[in-house]
């Protein structure tokens, strides 16, 4: 089946449930609102307001080829019930603007820090996971020389112009000929 339209969610609000995260959320079809979805957060299935049964039949489908691809990578048949399959799409779309949000706060909150800071890792960490920082040392040519010097050519840092992680080799490529001067 191909997938004919394309979904959307927008408008998320979130609030702590019994059995997870509650939401409620703004259905949009081919960039056009065609409803709300909401979970209580209790447990249960997705409750939709005003969302039409072209649209609901076309999520099932969706939800059910996700289903049958999952059901084939556990190894396991796919029955072909398709009640509740709709709620796997939009769960879908809710987690990744969720995520999207996240990741939007992080970065900001990370540029924030880097006016102040110098962020880096070092070789073989994981700057997703956490970082290190130079307390009240911005960003410049005398805290990447003293951290190439210190740590080696493995160590990444947050280049806040980029608001990107690089290799020391490339953060401090800008400034090289200048380690003399900054010393």
């Amino acid at each position: 089946m191909k997938q004919e339209h394309s979904y959307a969610v927008k408008n998320v609000k979130t609030i702590s449930g019994n059995e997870g995260c509650a939401w409620d959320a703004s259905l949009y079809q081919d960039g056009k609102r065609v409803g709300l979805a909401h979970y209580d957060g209790w447990g249960g299935g997705v409750e939709y307001a005003g969302v039409p049964d072209d649209v609901m039949d076309d999520l099932r489908a969706l939800g059910a080829l996700d289903y049958a691809a999952w059901c084939a990578d556990q190894g396991t048949t796919y029955d072909g019930d398709s009640m509740g399959l709709e709620d796997i799409i939009v769960e879908n779309l809710v987690n990744d603007f969720i995520a999207a949000q996240d990741a939007k706060r992080e970065q900001a909150r990370m540029r924030r820090q880097a006016t102040k800071d110098t962020l880096f890792v070092l070789e073989g960490e994981d700057e997703n996971e956490s970082y290190r920082f130079f307390r009240g040392v911005p960003y410049g040519p005398r805290v990447l020389f003293h951290c190439r010097k210190k740590y080696g050519e493995g160590v990444r840092v947050y280049v806040p112009s980029a608001g990107a992680w690089q290799p020391i080799s490339e953060a401090i490529a800008p400034y090289e000929g200048q380690e003399a001067q900054t010393a």
